[in-house]
Parts: structure tokens; sequence; C-alpha cells
């Protein structure tokens, strides 16, 4: 039987078995966002434009998906809960669409490729979205408390970054057992998808959800996306985290490229990967630490700075630097670790919040919406990233011109660069710091206890 609902402190056990969740999530991911792109322009031949396309409407319109996925998680009363139920279902479905996407078949031409790539991308994060909305949600109401909550997430995010680390060496290892590309792949995509499924399933068996979230009425869709944007709070998060998923969705994609024709170091690419997420891994204890110390604020704020001074200077990478490119990659990856590690924590106090306002408790409702904007501005901003790419003349397995090289370190550099320091002025706005919360809570507790304790289950 699963463990009952954990109380203030959480356990050990409690935090790693909830975020054991998101390590074959981030493998799968990792793939997805890294060598998707150079995977369907370089080895299965679709021009960067169908690429962009095909991404732009697989994801727009899944991400369309993400209210009404909050919405439905946040309604469901089931003897296993809210969220559980929905992990349960996804998980099998999403491996074998991610499988497909990377097994194309061969003899496909261009315009057949293309819409296998569009329906089974599609798909995929049509399942994914299912899962992973009541994921997040769920740990939104493990626990209430203001630090618990980032150490919950930081535990989260070590084993997404530890999944990343894993998707970066698949594919070298995959190659090297396998010299054909696509066979490679495919077998990588195979692994990926059993690792990503057995990994959902243990919070899934292994944790009950909180009792007291249980049964509560929702408010009208339409009435709830009205009071969700109302909230000043989650508006200046939204705003910040969606400059920051805009200013991210084009180097992850390109590194492959930076490596392969502007760095021309194509055989250094996991280890620049590596760098990077190894980089932000050792750095979440000292982003916990600041927070408790500064308040997720103004922690939140530094991350952001180093983010903007690092993205401006790697329009100094070119033929050979790969020396600089790993100090800077080092230095983003202490970026990183603080947008691991806060974001997602502040998002559940701007939660509570709203329950003072409504009496209700709408995770699913407010990631939703969170992967609503950054999905869509996400797909949007590589679309165009893609069709520039095209439309200053890549080719694919060939020395680039100086115009493709030259778009390349733009769109690397002082694109996301402009993006970070969007996202840092709109932050200075955030209102939530820790005393904020600690009346927020405290008035909760308050109105629970003076309404009784039936009350309070059904609010």
């Amino acid at each position: 039987m699963p463990a009952p609902p954990p109380r203030e402190p959480l356990t050990v056990a409690t935090i790693f078995t909830y975020g054991i969740g998101q390590l074959g999530l981030s493998m799968m991911g990792l793939a997805v966002y890294v060598h998707l792109a150079k995977f369907y322009t370089d080895v299965a031949l679709l021009s960067p434009a169908l690429v962009g396309l095909a991404v732009m409407l697989g994801r727009v319109s899944d991400a369309f998906l993400d209210p009404a996925m909050g919405f439905v998680s946040d309604s469901t009363h089931t003897r296993w809960g809210r969220r559980r139920p929905y992990l349960l279902l996804s998980a099998l479905p999403a491996a074998v669409c991610f499988y497909l996407l990377w097994a194309p078949p061969p003899a496909l031409g261009s315009g057949m490729l293309f819409a296998y790539f569009t329906a089974t991308y599609l798909f995929l994060f049509i399942f994914w979205t299912v899962g992973t909305i009541p994921y997040h949600s769920w740990g939104a109401e493990i626990t209430l408390d203001y630090h618990e909550r980032t150490r919950l997430v930081a535990v989260r995010e070590l084993f997404s970054v530890s999944g990343i680390v894993l998707g970066t060496l698949g594919p070298p290892i995959a190659l090297h057992f396998f010299p054909d590309a696509r066979t490679a792949f495919a077998r990588m995509a195979l692994v990926f998808g059993v690792i990503g499924t057995a990994t959902i399933l243990i919070p899934v068996l292994a944790i009950r959800e909180r009792p007291e979230f249980q049964g509560r009425e929702p408010l009208p869709p339409w009435q709830g996306v009205q009071l969700t944007l109302r909230n000043r709070s989650f508006r200046t998060l939204l705003a910040t985290y969606f400059f920051t998923s805009v200013a991210g969705a084009v180097p992850a994609p390109l590194i492959p490229y930076m490596a392969d024709y502007v760095l021309e170091t194509p055989t250094l690419l996991p280890a620049y990967i590596l760098v990077y997420l190894m980089v932000g891994i050792v750095s979440l204890p000292l982003w916990i630490r600041l927070s408790h110390r500064l308040g997720k604020k103004d922690t939140w704020s530094i991350s952001l700075v180093i983010a903007v001074v690092v993205s401006g200077a790697m329009f100094l990478l070119g033929p050979g630097r790969s020396t600089l490119f790993f100090v800077l990659l080092a230095c983003g990856g202490v970026s990183l670790g603080g947008s691991m590690a806060l974001p997602a924590s502040m998002q559940a106090d701007v939660i509570d919040q709203d329950e003072l306002e409504t009496g209700k408790r709408r995770e699913g409702a407010y990631f939703g919406l969170w992967a609503l904007a950054t999905k869509a501005a996400a797909a949007m901003t590589l679309f165009v990233a893609l069709q520039i790419l095209d439309w200053t003349g890549y080719v694919p397995n060939v020395a680039q011109t100086p115009r493709v090289v030259l778009a390349m370190r733009l769109l690397y550099s002082v694109f996301p660069g402009l993006c970070y320091l969007a996202a840092l002025a709109m932050f200075q706005r955030y209102p939530i710091t820790q005393a904020v919360h600690a009346d927020i809570q405290h008035r909760i507790a308050s109105r629970s206890a003076a309404a009784g304790p039936e009350a309070a289950q059904v609010a």
C-alpha cells in the first residue's frame, strides 16, 4: 500500500520518491529539445523550415491542452486522488510515441516525413501533458512550507539534470554500438521510453495525495482563468518565466549546430552539455542556502543577471574557442542552478495566495496556464530560428557559409541575452517575500480553524 500523505517536515524518502519521477521525463526531454531538430535535418534530411513548422504545429496545438488538463486534474475525484491517475494512464502511451518519433520509416518522401514527424510529435506532447501537468501540480501541494518547497523542487531538478546527463550520453553511446544513425537513435529511444515509464510510476505507487485537498468543487473554467490572470503575483512570475523560456528555446536545440559548424568540435558536444549540467547540479545547494538568506526573489534575480552576461559573451565563440565555451558554459551552469531551484517553488507560493483569495486548491489551473504560455512561446521562437537558418542558406553536413555562422552566433547569444534582460526587468515587480508568504499561510490556517474541519474540507 502507498505511504500515507506526508506531514511537514517531509522525509528524505518522500522527497526522493517524488523527485525520481522526473528522471525519465528529462532523459526523453533532453533528446527532444537538443537532438531532435538536428536528427531530422541532418539524418532524416528534412529541411529546417519544415522541421520548424512541425515543431510549431505540434507544440502550439499541445499548449492549448495544458489549461484544460489543469482544470480536469483539479476537478478529478477518485480514490487514487486528483493527480496520480493521469500519470498512470499517460506513462506508456508517451513512451510509445517517443519511440516512434525517433524511428521514422526510411522510405518516406519529404511530404510524408513532415506529416509523420508532426503527428508523432503532437501525440507525444499530448500524452506528456496528460502526465506532466498533474505531476508538477502535485509537487506544489506535497508540502506547504516556504523553504521546504525549494528543497523538494531542488531534488526534483536534481533528478531532472541527472536524467539530462544520461540523455546527453545516450546518443554517443548508441552511435558507438550502432554506427548507423537511424538505428542508434531508435535503440536509444526504446531504452529511454522504458526508463521513463518505470520512473514515473514510482511516485504514483509509493505516495498518496493529501486528503485535505480532495473533494473541493472547482471554479468554472472561464471564471478560473479570469481569477488566475488577475493574480498579480502570478502574472509577474509568468511574464518572467515566459521570457526565460523564450531565451532557452533556441540555445538548447542549437548547441549541436554550434559544436559542428561554429566551434568545429562536434566530438566535444557531450562534454559541452555535461559541463553546463554538472555545474548546475553542484550549484543547487548554494542557491538553496542563498534563498534562505536573501529570499527567493533576490536569489533568482542574481541568477538572471548571470544569464544575461553569459549569453552576451557567447557571441565571442568561433573556431578553436572551445576553452572559452567551456568557461562560459560553467558560468551558465551556475545560473541554471538558480533557475532549477526557484521558479517552481515560487509558483507554489503563488498558489497559496490564490487559495487565500478563492478557498480552492487550483494547482492544475496555474501549471496549465504556465505551460500554455511557455510552450507556445518556445515553439514560435524555435520555428522562427529554424526559418532563419533555412533562409540564410543552411545545408546539412557541410561547412556553413559566414552568413549562416553569423546567424547561429546571434541566435545563440544576443537573442537569449536580451530575453533574459527582459525577464530580469519584469521580475522586479514580484511581491511575495518570505514574510508575505508566512502571513498568507497564517490567514489560511486561521480561516480553516474558524470554519471547522467539515467546512475546510469542502471549501
